[in-house]
């Protein structure tokens, strides 16, 4: 590491591009990034090519850097494992919302549910465009009858930040 950081306190009081310098293991690229992508939440939802366009930051540098969000994307939504009880919306929401915030294409997911209303398993559906995936009410129903769900919960993302309902969602809907 070219240049390492030494800091009085603990590690919750350094500044985001401290982190970074720590992560990327200078402080001129993290100083890069943080004047390349703004602030922390404009770098968290960047891939991983993007990071290695950041002056000093090479391949290795982009994939640690890269992996280091995906894990906290991953920390986040924990555990949707089988047997999580899904009782409301925002429970779905707390589990899925950072895994699916910073997707560049809709995501359309599935979770079938026991009769206890406890997940199966999740299961990705579609993986379409930036404003659209196609869906079709076989694709949905399909799996959830093979997992012997009761009941299910469908999950989509809108990756363009518009959650008007389209047309084609709409159609769905109306076929389901």
């Amino acid at each position: 590491m070219v240049d390492m950081l030494v800091f009085e306190g603990g590690i919750d009081q350094y500044s985001d591009e401290e982190l970074l310098s720590l992560i990327v293991g200078c402080k001129k690229s993290a100083r890069e990034l943080m004047s390349s992508f703004t602030d922390i939440h404009a770098l968290a939802v960047r891939e991983e090519q993007e990071f290695s366009l950041v002056k000093g930051i090479g391949k290795q540098k982009a994939r640690r850097l890269y992996a280091v969000f995906e894990l906290n994307r991953r920390l986040s939504s924990y555990p949707p494992t089988p047997g999580l009880k899904i009782s409301d919306p925002e429970v779905v929401f707390s589990y899925f919302g950072p895994l699916m915030s910073h997707l560049k294409k809709e995501v359309f997911i599935i979770l079938p549910l026991n009769s206890a209303n406890k997940l199966i398993r999740p299961m990705k559906i579609s993986e379409g465009l930036l404003n659209s995936a196609l869906v079709h009410p076989r694709e949905v129903f399909r799996p959830a009858i093979l997992e012997c769900a009761a009941s299910i919960v469908l999950v989509h993302n809108h990756p363009s930040g518009v959650r008007l309902y389209g047309v084609i969602y709409q159609q769905l809907m109306e076929r389901t």
